[in-house]
């Protein structure tokens, strides 16, 4: 395990980099809100040197405010799960 990155700010980074570049792709915090909550579930330890795929979807948009997001982080060569994350931006109140 000397090899293995740890926390949010090495390993949880790509997720939730992905996941906020989802935010920004609507280029605006009016269309798409801010970030309310991210949570990152570790499953597998993530190593130096991997190749990690980092995939993200819109789950649901509750009370047309809340848009809740999915991702995924996979090691590349097997498929592994190593991590998976739940987030939720919220549109501000009388914005747009």
């Amino acid at each position: 395990w000397a090899n293995a990155i740890s926390g949010l700010a090495e390993a949880g980074a790509p997720i939730a980099e992905t996941l906020g570049d989802r935010k920004r792709m609507s280029k605006s915090v009016a269309t798409f809100g801010f970030t309310a909550y991210l949570h990152v579930n570790y499953r597998k330890p993530v190593f130096v040197g991997k190749t990690v795929l980092v995939t993200c979807a819109l789950d649901r948009v509750e009370k047309q405010r809340k848009r809740y997001l999915k991702g995924v982080m996979t090691d590349a060569a097997t498929g592994a799960v190593l991590a998976d994350a739940e987030a939720l931006y919220l549109i501000p109140r009388g914005a747009g």
